[in-house]
């Protein structure tokens, strides 16, 4: 089923990168997947696709308890870093601008 799913899915690319070298605390692997309709040759997070260079100290993946109750670290990383939103973000109004979508100064312009 994934496999009939993946194949109607336009042709992409894989972007491979340790959430550390994005502000994470954990070195945690991610993998997004893109498409660029606009040059579908170019993978657009391809800058982020940076591998832990271990010149920084991680936390560690282990449960602690602390005041009666188990913190799992995975619910701490959840959340996408916020360097790592920072970057995205950079790419996308680089984007948006390549095809001249914006950047706008209220929703009624938005709404165009």
């Amino acid at each position: 089923m994934m496999q009939r799913l993946y194949n109607k899915v336009p042709k992409g690319h894989f972007t491979c990168f340790h959430s550390c070298m994005h502000g994470g605390e954990r070195d945690k692997a991610t993998k997004f997947w893109s498409y660029n309709p606009r040059e579908p040759s170019v993978n657009l997070f391809a800058p982020l696709g940076l591998e832990c260079d271990e010149q920084h100290v991680h936390q560690s993946w282990r449960p602690r308890f602390l005041d009666g109750k188990w913190i799992y670290p995975t619910k701490e990383e959840a959340a996408y870093p916020l360097l790592l939103c920072t970057r995205m973000a950079s790419i996308f109004l680089e984007e948006a601008i390549a095809r001249n979508l914006g950047p706008v100064d209220d929703l009624a312009q938005q709404l165009q």
